[in-house]
């Protein structure tokens, strides 16, 4: 037999293609491949919704805590009680002042004021004052629903009007955005009115 020239052995190694096990060993690694990287995407796209629930909530905890702060500090006195947009019921003397709602008075006029309530139908917190009975809401997906304390410098809830009280703020937040839970730490403040 003559060997056959090299021109022939080489145009034989071209043509050759894959074997089956080869192809069926390579779609297999693809498939694999592309469902982790499929998996790592909708990981990704969870975590950046998650991320997104919590930050908002937190955007809204910094707008409470400024406005809040603002009303606290600049008022001559407040109350602490039961209350919507259009009631409000101070809590009675020698009892714990803790409740919903948080009436403030800019002025020594008691008949201006400002108060946040705790909207227990829509678990949103809301402000109203006394010249619009439309209340605006400051945060939502609030879970707990006796936001509002009056404290001694020691932070126990006092019984009666003290000289130097502090009012403290205590939310509980869980915010469902996009069909995901993602449970935002409590909320804390206190703060001293002037």
């Amino acid at each position: 037999m003559t060997p056959l020239p090299e021109t022939t052995c080489s145009r034989r190694a071209a043509w050759r293609g894959f074997t089956i096990p080869e192809v069926l060993i390579s779609i297999t690694l693809l498939v694999l491949v592309s469902g982790g990287m499929l998996g790592a995407y909708v990981f990704g796209i969870r975590l950046y919704l998650m991320a997104d629930a919590k930050l908002d909530t937190n955007g809204d905890i910094r707008d409470l805590e400024f406005l809040l702060a603002h009303d606290v500090r600049t008022a001559a006195d407040f109350d602490i009680g039961t209350g919507s947009a259009t009631t409000f019921t101070k809590v009675a003397d020698a009892q714990p002042r803790q409740g919903n709602a948080l009436q403030i008075y800019p002025t020594a006029r008691t008949n201006i004021w400002v108060r946040y309530f705790l909207d227990l139908s829509d678990q949103t917190l809301k402000v109203v004052d006394n010249t619009d009975s439309n209340a605006v809401s400051v945060a939502d997906s609030v879970t707990n629903t006796v936001p509002f304390t009056a404290e001694d410098f020691r932070g126990n809830i006092t019984a009666n009007d003290q000289p130097k009280e502090v009012v403290g703020l205590f939310l509980q937040f869980n915010q469902v955005h996009a069909g995901l839970e993602a449970g935002s730490p409590p909320a804390w403040f206190r703060f001293t009115p002037a």
